[in-house]
């Protein structure tokens, strides 16, 4: 939870902002199906390696390498989509301010 002393602030912003007052946002949540039972949610952030996140959720909730494997192409996937995503947001933003 954000405390009143803290800001959800861009990274271009962050150098203006002491460290403590500084919250990172996450650009992406992705869920994920551990049994019929339990759905636990992964949230990305900028400069997250989809590597690092697959091996921590495996090692969290005991999901074994065969499937940390599966888990690691689901994230590189849904981050691409979400990166290509936000190029074509800031190239639709950036046309527009031209005109």
């Amino acid at each position: 939870m954000q405390s009143p002393h803290t800001l959800s602030v861009s990274p271009e912003f962050e150098k203006y902002l002491p460290p403590q007052q500084i919250q990172r946002v996450p650009y992406l949540f992705i869920d994920v199906k551990v049994n019929d039972e339990e759905l636990h949610t992964i949230s990305v952030f900028e400069g997250d390696k989809p590597e690092e996140l697959a091996r921590r959720f495996g090692e969290r909730y005991g999901i074994d390498q065969q499937t940390q494997e599966v888990l690691l192409k689901m994230i590189r996937n849904q981050m691409n989509g979400v990166l290509s995503r936000i190029e074509e947001v800031e190239s639709e933003v950036t046309e527009q301010s031209r005109d």
